[in-house]
């Protein structure tokens, strides 16, 4: 049986933009460290497995497939802790994904490990007040994902439009939707063609390439993307960073990638006009289930438009002056994000060493 000091349990393929910066911590510090790669699930229509490896293989990562047996001090994970093959002694979470609204980040079972990593103070404040029990597991360190924004050069953007075949010298709009509650079948048929003078990029949520009952909301992005000015993302493009760094501005929805794009300076679009299913319209209280309403504040980071028409007032008035909403920008994206200093992976890693007696 192989012994690692930390191990990574990529459940799935996003989330391994917030454990990259914290694994190459560890490789810098010569400190033993694996990839645990499980079985793609069946409902997905996509090989996340194959994914996976493949991403390891291309960042020269040690992975090893989670049937295999191997003993780590301390596990990484990045969803709600869960039996598997693995053995470990210690355990540790490091979120998928920033506070978006999600009750999900809130869930008792992802306090159900000896040290749970957190971004800013909202979300410190707001669990010790619900698991006041729980406080010692708390450990603000920052967003790990946003430690590589600041590598990025003016060059990097240049040749990540060029890539896409995208005009170097246009605005760039990022419109980065999430899976559910979304506003893509809400949006303008029209939508390229209403910002003709800009490059779009469409960076869909994974889920939108993995399940069939989102394929209605991928068509349309297909569609769009036949347009001369349009890019959609493939699914094995995973980090947003790269899209973060070339946009000017981000359209979105309730996601955590509106605290992404907040934290790194730049102004965002939160649309509320958004699809619900037939179900969700007649059962309303089953999406509260899903959305934390009790801090619906933090979405004025950025406009909240309530329609596409509104939608695009707001966005012509953030890329004509970016600053229009900098204060609340930067008090908001703080609070929920955190420092954003570079050093997070480096906290991180520090108390994965701690955790595991090294």
């Amino acid at each position: 049986m192989k012994n690692y000091v930390i191990g990574f349990y990529l459940e799935k393929l996003y989330y391994s933009p917030q454990f990259e910066p914290v694994i190459r911590e560890l490789i810098k510090r010569e400190v033993p460290y694996v990839v645990i790669i499980p079985k793609t699930r069946d409902r997905d229509e996509i090989n996340q497995r194959e994914e996976s490896i493949n991403y390891c293989k291309q960042n020269n990562f040690t992975y090893i497939l989670e049937e295999e047996d191997c003993f780590c001090n301390t596990l990484v994970f990045g969803n709600t802790p869960h039996h598997i093959h693995t053995q470990f002694d210690k355990s540790a979470f490091i979120n998928h994904g920033v506070w978006g609204g999600k009750t999900m980040n809130i869930e008792p079972g992802l306090n159900e490990v000896d040290v749970r990593f957190l971004d800013g103070k909202f979300l410190e404040e707001y669990l010790i007040e619900l698991y006041p029990e729980k406080k010692s597991i708390f450990y603000v360190s920052g967003y790990s994902k946003l430690d590589n924004y600041f590598k990025l050069t003016d060059d990097d953007r240049k040749r990540f439009l060029q890539e896409r075949h995208l005009d170097t010298n246009k605005k760039t709009i990022l419109y980065a939707p999430t899976f559910y509650p979304s506003s893509v079948l809400k949006m303008g048929k029209k939508f390229p063609e209403d910002f003709a003078e800009y490059n779009i990029i469409l960076k869909p949520h994974s889920h939108l390439f993995l399940r069939k009952k989102y394929r209605k909301d991928l068509h349309l992005l297909q569609t769009w993307a036949t347009s001369p000015n349009v890019y959609l993302a493939n699914f094995n493009e995973t980090n947003i960073l790269p899209f973060l760094h070339a946009a000017d501005l981000l359209i979105s929805d309730m996601s955590s990638a509106v605290f992404e794009f907040s934290g790194v300076g730049k102004p965002a679009i939160i649309n509320m006009f958004l699809h619900y299913r037939p179900i969700d319209r007649l059962f309303p209280h089953k999406v509260r289930k899903r959305l934390d309403i009790s801090k619906f504040y933090l979405w004025e980071v950025g406009d909240t438009p309530k329609n596409y028409k509104e939608m695009v007032q707001y966005v012509r008035e953030n890329l004509a002056n970016p600053d229009k909403n900098k204060t609340k920008r930067e008090e908001l994206s703080r609070y929920v994000v955190g420092e954003v200093d570079g050093k997070v992976s480096e906290r991180i890693a520090d108390k994965l060493l701690e955790l595991a007696k090294i």
